[in-house]
């Protein structure tokens, strides 16, 4: 017995409906439908836009990159640089996102009780699977 809600005798099921009106309700939900969708693409170019720009310091200086000391670096590279630094930390989500980003989705954070010999013999075995 399922509770019936206020108002839900005045509901009329969609293919009860005469064809016009079900035309009309689908060209409404299409149109919803490419106004989300433009929404969407501006909102990734107003990202895209705001990753490109130069990273700086609080003092207002660009952040220089690490191997070149006369390239700016952007606002996207200085978020890798963090991601892996907290990955090289052990942090597992981090570890889990720069496989996902690098192509690398298939890598498995696992976290076991194997002995480092176990584990050099797992990675071993998977190398030489991979090879074949």
């Amino acid at each position: 017995m399922s509770k019936e809600h206020k108002g839900s005798e005045n509901l009329v099921p969609f293919d009860n409906l005469t064809e016009d009106k079900q035309r009309e309700i689908a060209k409404k939900g299409g149109e919803a439908s490419v106004a989300a969708r433009r929404q969407k693409k501006t909102m990734r170019e107003w990202l895209e836009i705001a990753m490109q720009a130069v990273m700086k310091n609080d003092d207002g200086k660009p952040i220089m990159s690490p191997d070149d000391p006369n390239r700016e670096l952007t606002r996207k590279e200085c978020a890798m640089l963090k991601l892996a630094a907290k990955a090289a930390k052990g942090d597992l989500k981090a570890i889990e996102l720069s496989a996902k980003l690098s192509g690398e989705a298939e890598t498995k954070v696992v976290v076991e009780t194997a002995t480092p010999a176990e584990k050099l013999a797992a990675l071993i075995n998977e190398s030489r699977e991979k090879a074949e």
